[in-house]
């Protein structure tokens, strides 16, 4: 299909999102709606998915009703919109193969240098970015690639930000690929970077060209580090307050910075390196993974717990090996770490183990979907990641990554089709689809409704700006067929 952008003629009246949010009578379900409109025209003979056949009626004449408020009988548009809702391409998707509310994992492969999303419901690779940069560096590339190394997810998904072996961060759009490119640090560290609660604010530590250990503050909106900030020693890991206005900064110590006055107000722990952070429920309590600056010391490796309203040591468990990855159970209750061998269950509030998940080959770094149910983690060694069953505390499964290797080396890095992955970090977020405007995961009829008004001209497309996967400013009839096939399931 030829893209092409239809303008509105003079007098047509804007579409209505109230009309066609629903698309359905008092008496129809909201859900039945989609699932019908694939029977518009006669095009099949029984009702697909339908409560019943009289509410399917019931949903397609409401649906088609709030087409007429705002496409009038003889405008051209109604006749194509007709067209496009009909067309047999759309008949391919069957109701199973909804996508509303999937997640999708990042998965970022420290050898091949990119991020594959994988979506979890079916387990398939959806995309690999691959981080190829020279420029915004004050060296030249080395010859073994980025190495990217850590990830952070603004909480809706909507951009990535992923840490390099070099001096840059890659921004990410999980529709447009990578969209940026920030840089920060020297030559090479493994920077960890994570995002504020309300997705404003990206904090990322690093040296800079002098070793000094720093924390920068990147805009969101921008893309621009805002402000810079001098800690006592080198980042391992930083965790964001729940209100924002603490940050905390694993290192030989934890250091605790004001973000308003943007500086160090108070250093927690003794001299010993501090691995891995998480806020605990509601935010009273910090957790911190740690182990000895030296072989043999003490204290042993183990998780440490502070409270945080006065940022008191509260308990503290030794632990086999020292944390690689803290994540807490969306309620709270417990979290998990990994330790090499396997993951922990530990309970949040008496830091006493719960259980032990052995991992065969090891696990690093760990990411806990929405509802609590799996946790997937990257294998120490091989080319896969976990599923691990938190209610039944077992490994399930192992998923494969299959798009390894350098397909796309730039100056002194070669092409290796044979690279391997070597996971490095992962992290899980909604899956995102063509005109998922409000970034749930889902793609609604008063979202493809905006997606038109954008490509007719009547709304502008900041207000939606995955409606244009291509980025060409611009929402075409293919972009408008896309967000379609993605309210009927089609979300890949």
């Amino acid at each position: 299909m030829v893209s092409q952008r239809y303008r509105v003629p003079n007098g047509l009246p804007e579409a209505s999102a109230a009309g066609a949010g629903t698309g359905t009578s008092p008496d129809a379900p909201a859900s039945s709606v989609k699932h019908c409109l694939r029977d518009v025209h006669g095009l099949q003979a029984e009702p697909v998915d339908c409560v019943s056949r009289a509410a399917c009626r019931r949903a397609r004449a409401s649906f088609w009703r709030a087409i007429r408020e705002y496409l009038p009988a003889s405008s051209s548009w109604r006749r194509w919109l007709l067209t496009l809702l009909s067309a047999p391409s759309l008949l391919v998707i069957g109701p199973q193969s909804k996508a509303h509310g999937r997640e999708c994992a990042y998965v970022v492969n420290f050898e091949s240098d990119s991020v594959a999303e994988i979506d979890l419901a079916t387990e398939r690779l959806r995309r690999t970015f691959h981080l190829n940069a020279i420029e915004g560096c004050r060296v030249e590339q080395p010859p073994q690639g980025v190495k990217p190394w850590h990830i952070a997810l603004t909480p809706d998904g909507s951009r990535a930000y992923v840490t390099t072996g070099l001096c840059l961060v890659h921004v990410i759009d999980p529709i447009r690929g990578v969209l940026d490119l920030i840089s920060v640090g020297r030559f090479e560290g493994r920077y960890p970077i994570t995002a504020g609660p309300d997705g404003q604010r990206v904090y990322v530590g690093y040296e800079n060209s002098q070793f000094a250990p720093l924390v920068s503050i990147i805009d969101t909106q921008s893309d621009e580090v805002r402000e810079t900030i001098p800690v006592p020693s080198l980042p391992n890991d930083i965790e964001i307050s729940r209100n924002e206005d603490r940050a905390y900064v694993a290192g030989t110590r934890i250091a605790v910075i004001d973000i308003a006055a943007g500086e160090v107000i108070q250093e927690l722990g003794g001299e010993q390196q501090f691995t891995e952070l998480a806020v605990g429920p509601e935010g009273l309590a910090l957790y911190t993974g740690s182990r000895p600056l030296f072989p043999n010391e003490e204290p042993p490796p183990g998780i440490y717990m502070y409270e945080t309203q006065d940022n008191m040591l509260a308990k503290y468990v030794p632990l086999p090996g020292p944390p690689a990855s803290i994540v807490l159970a969306p309620d709270g209750g417990i979290f998990y770490a990994t330790t090499g061998g396997g993951v922990d269950v530990i309970d949040s509030s008496t830091l006493g183990v719960l259980s032990v998940i052995p991992v065969e080959k090891g696990i690093v770094r760990l990411a806990v979907t929405a509802d609590g149910k799996y946790a997937y983690g990257t294998a120490a060694i091989g080319d896969f990641i976990v599923r691990i069953d938190t209610t039944r505390l077992i490994v399930d499964k192992t998923i494969p990554l299959t798009d390894c290797g350098k397909i796309h080396g730039q100056g002194r890095v070669p092409n290796d089709p044979y690279a391997a992955c070597l996971p490095s970090d992962i992290a899980i977020a909604p899956c995102f689809c063509p005109s998922d405007c409000n970034r749930n995961g889902s793609v609604e009829i008063n979202e493809v409704v905006q997606s038109v008004n954008i490509g007719l001209g009547l709304k502008t497309l900041p207000g939606c700006r995955v409606a244009d996967p291509n980025g060409d400013g611009l929402v075409s009839v293919d972009e408008i067929v896309a967000a379609v096939n993605a309210a009927l399931g089609d979300c890949g």
